[in-house]
């Protein structure tokens, strides 16, 4: 809503990154993933593809000043339990 509310008032389009600058590792992100679904998540371990970086995060800075944007979700078992139950629901 704030994003078309800026459009409408005249704010010019730009590309924001909705996050909440903190980074979490891929076994991180499964074994939090693993206990909100009570569910295994079957994985492999391999080595990082060509180009990809060593660590990336995401920086909502330009969201906060532009729209006034603040994460809510900000801790990483809320994010995957909030994707899970509306997964849950739709199906």
């Amino acid at each position: 809503m704030r994003a078309l509310e800026h459009l409408l008032n005249g704010g010019r389009s730009c590309a924001l990154n909705l996050a909440n600058s903190r980074g979490y590792s891929v076994n991180e992100v499964i074994a939090m993933a693993e206990t909100v679904c009570s569910r295994s998540i079957r994985s492999e371990t391999v080595g990082r593809r060509p180009g990809d970086p060593p660590i990336l995060i995401g920086d909502a800075h330009s969201a906060h000043s532009v729209l006034g944007w603040e994460p809510i979700r900000s801790d990483l078992e809320a994010q995957i339990r909030n994707a899970w139950d509306w997964m849950r629901q739709r199906n």
